[in-house]
């Protein structure tokens, strides 16, 4: 009887065990939700739950419907965390063309939108945030749930856009955060509002001069996944059918020469027309009645020879079109925009915005033998002409970062000679800006 009585009594001590282990865990369960804390940032549209770091390899969903983004690493200083919201497309439909953007984060609204709507392909776009933000920020976090309300709520961003986050000369630990479920629908609510946004213009110019431009386009195109790409920046609208015109072209082209860059023309076009451009036809008129411009007019970067000739060409239809002429690259100051093969270098990162960080890309293209082919048909506009206004403020900037860029030019013609030497008479000399 006292075995008996010993056995039963052991038993009750097992089953108080494991209800004190059960009850210590819920407690601490409910106390870890109780401490959550909701960050409102002005708009109550836009509130995310702060619910501290996690760490894991990749995203993951948890019992109550949140997501764990992770994933993060550092590169050049930065801290990345790659694919915030990932694209629905087929990630093995390598034949497309991924536009890749880049943005800084307190320029993200719903205005994105048009811009998706905009594109037929996928899209991979960087999102930078300043040395001084941290990834468990409010800003990260209202950013990241912002992307993620027009990912539940809009087909062609579930469809289409991928993001990431770059974090500027990241200090602290780079490992991963935790996001809530997202439940509004409101697209047009969907904004941050930042209480740190720079007030006066000086603290303009010190955002922009120190805007990880090239970084952020790098990451853009690392994250990519298709075989042809078009490194653009946000704003950059297409003519109709651009994708699979080009798409066709690169298939024709570059499957035969991949050192062949497709080059399109580029404009702007004032913001109180009717409609914007689709076409030639519609783009030859607003050019007629003033609505339209080459763009960036005053600096000369983007003008291409024979446009009354493109204006007359016959259409190629929706589905290809054809090279219009070979142009050599003979003047440094020319920033061709266009469609190439993934594997074309990447932009040095020593050049900063806004002092030929783009036109360097076209620098080195060049001396690794690159040719550039003006396409018939296609285009791209800006909405809204530059005024010389505008282009006084860029130049405030430009003077902020021009020892560091004088030193970006040293360091960039040293590499050449090192990794191109036999192409040294096929460009014009990288000598001043």
């Amino acid at each position: 009887m006292f075995v008996h009585r010993l056995r039963r009594s052991g038993v009750i001590n097992v089953v108080l065990v494991c209800l004190v282990i059960f009850g210590v865990a819920h407690i601490s369960n409910i106390f870890e939700n109780v401490t959550k804390t909701i960050v409102s940032i002005e708009d109550p549209a836009i509130s995310v739950l702060d619910g501290g770091v996690l760490g894991a390899s990749e995203p993951t969903s948890t019992a109550d419907g949140s997501s764990t983004f992770v994933g993060s690493n550092i590169e050049n200083g930065h801290c990345i965390l790659p694919n915030v919201i990932e694209r629905s497309m087929s990630a093995g439909d390598v034949d497309r063309i991924t536009l890749n953007l880049h943005v800084s984060y307190d320029r993200i609204d719903s205005g994105l939108l048009k811009q998706i709507d905009n594109w037929d392909g996928p899209i991979s776009l960087a999102v930078v945030f300043p040395t001084k933000i941290e990834q468990t920020s409010m800003e990260v976090k209202c950013v990241a749930k912002m992307l993620k309300i027009f990912q539940n709520n809009h087909t062609g961003t579930n469809y289409k856009l991928s993001a990431h986050f770059l974090l500027q000369k990241h200090a602290g630990q780079c490992t991963g955060i935790d996001f809530p479920e997202v439940f509004e629908t409101d697209l047009e609510k969907a904004t941050c509002k930042f209480p740190r946004l720079p007030k006066t213009p000086n603290q303009k110019v010190e955002q922009m001069a120190a805007y990880a431009v090239n970084d952020a386009r790098n990451l853009a195109r690392n994250m990519s996944s298709t075989n042809y790409i078009l490194i653009a920046d946000m704003d950059h609208f297409f003519s109709k059918n651009f994708e699979a015109k080009m798409l066709g072209a690169a298939k024709k082209h570059l499957t035969k020469d991949p050192k062949i860059a497709l080059v399109y023309r580029i404009f702007e076009v004032a913001e109180d027309v009717p409609a914007f451009p689709t076409n030639k036809k519609e783009l030859q008129s607003l050019i007629r009645e003033n609505k339209a411009q080459e763009f960036h007019k005053f600096y000369g970067a983007h003008n291409i020879p024979k446009l009354q000739e493109w204006f007359k060409a016959r259409d190629y239809g929706n589905a290809s079109t054809d090279i219009q002429f070979i142009r050599q690259y003979k003047w440094l100051h020319w920033e061709p925009q266009f469609v190439s093969v993934s594997t074309i270098p990447y932009h040095d990162t020593n050049f900063l915005y806004p002092l030929r960080d783009n036109t360097v890309l076209r620098w080195e293209m060049c001396r690794a033998g690159y040719k550039f082919a003006i396409m018939h048909d296609v285009f791209m506009y800006h909405p809204g002409i530059k005024t010389k206004v505008e282009n006084k403020a860029i130049d405030k900037v430009r003077r902020k970062v021009v020892r560091a860029g004088h030193r970006a030019l040293r360091l960039f013609n040293e590499r050449m000679t090192n990794e191109y030497p036999t192409t040294d008479k096929a460009c014009p000399k990288f000598t001043h800006f």
